[in-house]
């Protein structure tokens, strides 16, 4: 699905330090406004985050 794959991209920026934890917000909503989506459901999201921010 097209979260997964955005998800997916912003992971591998974070692991290549393309982008920090900082700016998974911000990517994610141009990502989303340039491929013209409406939201993220909460469960892909979360991904992200389980795996970056926990410490």
């Amino acid at each position: 699905m097209i979260y997964r794959a955005i998800n997916g991209l912003i992971r591998h920026a974070i692991e290549a330090d393309l982008i920090t934890n900082d700016d998974i917000f911000v990517v994610r909503n141009q990502l989303m406004d340039i491929l013209k989506l409406t939201g993220m459901i909460k469960n892909h999201s979360r991904e992200i985050f389980k795996n970056f921010l926990n410490p």
